[in-house]
């Protein structure tokens, strides 16, 4: 019976918290002023833009390092940069570095969905820019960027579908992860993403944020224009680190184990792996390997384990640490936050990244609130994807 009741309390905190934001922030959403973007838009028309880039960063604060790459690699792929920032005086080295950026206001209120509402239904307005844009690119800035960036916007670039996404989750309702999408003209023209973006409401809720922003424009667009290419698929991922020599794979199941949600859940299969493949010593004391037929057995095993996590779980949780070691590919910047790793292995596994950026992604781990120093109502929240 206490159980039951603690249950009922925690649930009346948790949708509490959602009516107490919405009845708060009613006002803003319901009677929303709509930043007048028409300069710019006339600007990116007259230029005549194919490829465009909505950049939504921390409202206020931008990391340096990884704004740099991203921002380089999305004009080294042709696109068009927009940064939607509140304060403009945090981007100025922005612009000295890079003048072919244009900065744009956002409001600091309504998150990466928010920012990118505003600007789009300003966008929809010009007839002549929804005709010639072929690419549009929506990206924030909660990954560490790095310099396989370039080639992460290409690959996004040339995929013949209409959009497409870096990963993909398959969890509680599919959604493409929205810190990186890509639209062609057919899906920037299509009836299901003007009328999202349209209907849109930009509450602050992280909640709200994704299933009312992510899960619901995969589920609108993918209604019209089917499933997204994903690029960091979960047999893309499978197919890559099984073609890695023999002697990678112990790095492959360590990169997997120190994540605690694996070790929780898949831990047994993982050592179950380890002590089945690898060097063994043979009837005459020298060491050999073990058979063809059993290895395979084995990474068959492994192949479907590395799957099940993927589809399963967010990806980006779950195995982020480990296409960034083998493939380089950036690494979330709330890995830790959200309980998934330690932050001294993140420091000791992560590559892809130069000295002088780890010590700032050291920085920026360190300044994060990690589940283990939250307590009550706001450890409740965390726990509930609230905050």
């Amino acid at each position: 019976m206490l159980r039951f009741i603690r249950r009922v309390v925690r649930l009346l905190i948790i949708y509490g918290f959602d009516v107490a934001v919405q009845i708060v922030e009613w006002p803003r959403v319901f009677f929303l002023r709509l930043i007048d973007y028409s300069s710019l838009i006339k600007t990116l028309e007259q230029s005549g833009t194919t490829r465009l880039a909505l950049v939504a960063p921390h409202p206020t604060q931008l990391l340096e390092f990884a704004m740099r790459h991203l921002v380089r690699g999305l004009i080294d792929n042709g696109y068009t940069v927009v940064v939607l920032m509140h304060d403009h005086s945090k981007a100025t080295w922005l612009k000295q570095e890079f003048p072919q950026v244009h900065l744009a206001q956002r409001k600091k209120k309504g998150r990466d969905f928010g920012a990118w509402k505003e600007f789009l239904v300003a966008l929809f307005d010009s007839e002549a820019l929804r005709c010639t844009i072929e690419k549009l690119v929506l990206v924030n800035d909660s990954l560490y960027w790095n310099a396989s960036t370039r080639d992460v916007i290409r690959r996004l670039t040339e995929t013949p579908q209409a959009w497409s996404c870096l990963f993909e989750n398959f969890e509680y309702h599919y959604h493409a992860q929205s810190f990186l999408l890509a639209f062609d003209n057919r899906a920037i023209n299509s009836k299901a993403f003007i009328g999202f973006w349209s209907k849109y409401k930009p509450y602050s809720n992280r909640r709200h944020s994704i299933d009312n922003g992510e899960v619901k424009l995969s589920k609108k667009v993918g209604s019209e224009l089917g499933k997204p290419e994903c690029v960091l698929n979960s047999e893309f991922v499978v197919r890559k680190l099984l073609s890695e020599r023999p002697e990678k794979y112990n790095g492959i199941v360590m990169a997997l184990e120190i994540n605690r949600h694996i070790f929780r859940d898949y831990g047994p299969a993982l050592e179950r792996f380890e002590s089945n493949t690898g060097p063994l010593r043979n009837a005459h004391g020298q060491f050999g390997i073990v058979t063809e037929t059993n290895n395979s057995i084995e990474l068959h095993k492994l192949a479907m384990t590395i799957a099940k996590i993927m589809e399963c779980h967010n990806p980006t949780h779950m195995v982020g640490l480990l296409v960034n070691k083998f493939f380089g590919f950036p690494i979330k910047r709330d890995v830790c936050q959200r309980g998934s790793f330690q932050i001294a292995d993140v420091l000791r596994l992560v590559s892809g990244y130069s000295e002088q950026e780890c010590a700032v992604i050291a920085c920026d781990l360190r300044a994060k609130e990690l589940p283990i120093s939250m307590r009550g109502i706001k450890r409740m929240l965390f726990e509930a994807g609230r905050i």
